[in-house]
This record gives structure tokens, sequence and C-alpha cells, in this order.
């Protein structure tokens, strides 16, 4: 008795394997065109959100200082109507700018007006945005006034 051999002439792959191998590598390839496309879209769209993130970390800075300036304003005002209680006590300028050296760096006292039965603080601080990859520098100055009535 001959043994006979159930697979196919050819190795046993038969002649729809090599079509079958022909489509993976057509499909392989086309992966590796879709990965070098994504690449290379991710490489032109990378320095756009580089910079909108550095925008949103400015942006952020410079929110604080406006909240600290607003705050500091606030607090100055404050110490500047009740001075006369301190001891010994202080003029109203004198308490003001005392509040605002002991806050944050860079916040100056602009203007302390003392009117009758009332104090208008004003304060000050520089701030600038400048975004890389991008020739866009701006600065200005943050101010925040407050007037408190006298107690």
């Amino acid at each position: 008795m001959i043994a006979r051999s159930t697979w196919p002439a050819g190795g046993g792959h038969g002649g729809a394997s090599s079509r079958t191998r022909a489509a993976r590598r057509a499909v392989a390839r086309a992966a590796a065109d879709a990965r070098g496309q994504a690449f290379v879209e991710f490489a032109l769209v990378l320095p756009l959100l580089v910079t909108l993130l550095f925008a949103l970390v400015e942006f952020g800075i410079v929110f604080k200082d406006w909240l600290n300036v607003t705050d500091t304003a606030r607090v100055a005002a404050r110490a500047a109507v009740v001075s006369r209680f301190d001891d010994p006590p202080r003029t109203p300028c004198a308490a003001a700018q005392a509040v605002v050296s002991a806050a944050a760096q860079g916040l100056t006292l602009a203007d302390c007006t003392p009117a009758s039965g009332y104090v208008t603080v004003t304060v000050t601080h520089p701030w600038s945005v400048s975004l890389p990859l991008l020739p866009l520098s701006e600065s200005g100055e943050l101010t925040s006034v407050v007037t408190e009535r006298l107690e």
C-alpha cells in the first residue's frame, strides 16, 4: 500500500496561500504607510500644540498676577482705613505701603489718596507674554484701584 498525502502539491500550501501572503504583505505595506502618514501629520501639528500649551501657561501666569494685584489693593486699602487704630497710629499711606511691600514681588503702590472719609489705593504690576515659535511679545501693566471708607 502506498501512502498518499492529502496535502495538495507544492509543499502543502497550495496556490491560495501565495495569494494570502501577497494580501498580507499589501496590508502590512498599507499599515506602514498609514503609520508614516500619522507621523508626518503629528510633526506638522506639534508646533501648533506646543505654542498653544505655552499660551495657556502664559495666560495662567498673567491671571495669577492679576489676582495678586487685585487682592493686594483690597488688603492695602483695608489697612489704610484702619491704620489710625494701629499702635502706634500710622498714616493711611504708610499702612498701605507696608502691606504692598509685604505682598508678592514686583507689586508697586502707585497711588494712595486719603480724602474726606475715604482712602483710594492704586496697586500696579508689570506683565509680559512671549510665545515660542511666534514673533509675539506683549507687555503692559496690571492696575487695581480700590476705594474704602474710613472707619
